[in-house]
């Protein structure tokens, strides 16, 4: 009551005041009141009116509840208008969107923060069937401005007034980078463990006539103890059962014991080794080494593999009768 004199005491303008009036029976109503100062029997009168603005305080304190809620959500809130420039964006948002704060988001396009890929769906799928049917879901990832893609679920659906006419889009949008990249984990292995089977698998039908070849060549060793070739079968013999160990072994770490060792006689080794390859294609293996090559310290039997890969590449691009 105070309120309402102290505003129409003097010339009363056309502006609105809210006020609460009580019933005879003691209820509360919100209201808005506005005056106009108007003759009115040849005297100065003011004319007011006064809405009951109930329902709308309602809604008011209902948007109030939301917007708290919304700022307070780990998950990105937003709203546009039906040409897809944002009208709102609650914290969480702006975080996926790489935007500062609300004010920054507020007024740009939804379509900035999608790649050309992820932007064909948004066109194509999901703000068609928003239409259609009023809702949408799926996976959907968001482009900030700096460049960083996030993983996210989005629940998009239309707003209508109370004439049933779209007047908007909103989205609750769900960051799942964590959860993909957990998914990726696990698939990564569930491969794993499947490969460490298999390996095992040939590692064991391949070791059992490994097992015969290095006994008969034991035997011919015994025979024959000059036999370079004895020699030959029994140390390839050997390699590949560390081979076989470490097919075995997959999922476990590879075990290194590097030593001192000389770069020269690995590859006058390997060389040896593949001579029947070479003779066979009829290249002519010319070996010029550094005679003052010093002792490395490394793990012999990875020189080794690269070797003998390397010749073996060189050996099949080079025509017949060539020279490596």
């Amino acid at each position: 009551r105070r309120r309402l004199e102290e505003r129409f005491a003097g010339k009363a303008v056309p502006r609105s005041l809210r006020v609460d009036m009580i019933t005879k029976d003691g209820k509360t109503i919100p209201c808005e009141s506005s005056g106009v100062l108007i003759q009115y029997g040849g005297r100065p009168a003011v004319l007011v009116i006064i809405r009951d603005i109930t329902e709308r305080k309602k809604i008011e304190e209902e948007v109030i509840i939301f917007q708290k809620f919304a700022e307070a959500s780990e998950q990105g809130f937003g709203m546009a208008d039906l040409n897809g420039n944002i009208t709102y964006a609650n914290p969480a948002l702006c975080r996926l969107l790489g935007e500062k704060n609300p004010e920054d988001a507020i007024g740009k396009n939804v379509r900035l923060y999608y790649s050309e890929e992820h932007l064909k769906t948004l066109e194509e799928e999901s703000l068609p069937t928003v239409m259609n049917r009023g809702h949408w879901t799926g996976e959907l990832d968001l482009l900030s401005r700096e460049g960083k893609v996030t993983n996210a679920i989005q629940s998009v659906f239309l707003i209508r007034d109370k004439s049933e006419k779209p007047f908007c889009i909103a989205n609750v949008i769900t960051d799942i980078t964590e959860h993909k990249q957990l998914d990726r984990i696990l698939i990564h292995r569930e491969k794993l463990k499947t490969l460490g089977a298999i390996a095992g698998e040939v590692a064991h039908e391949i070791r059992n006539p490994l097992v015969s070849i290095g006994g008969f060549a034991q035997r011919l060793k015994q025979k024959y103890p000059d036999s370079r070739e004895c020699d030959i079968i029994l140390n390839e013999t050997q390699r590949l059962e560390n081979i076989l160990s470490r097919i075995r072994n997959y999922l476990e770490p590879v075990e290194i014991h590097p030593r001192e060792c000389s770069i020269n006689a690995i590859i006058t080794s390997c060389l040896h080794l593949l001579s029947p390859e070479t003779d066979s294609r009829q290249v002519t293996c010319v070996l010029d080494l550094y005679k003052e090559m010093p002792i490395v310290y490394t793990y012999p039997g990875i020189m080794e593999h690269f070797c003998i890969n390397m010749i073996r590449n060189v050996t099949e691009a080079t025509e017949k009768g060539g020279d490596l």
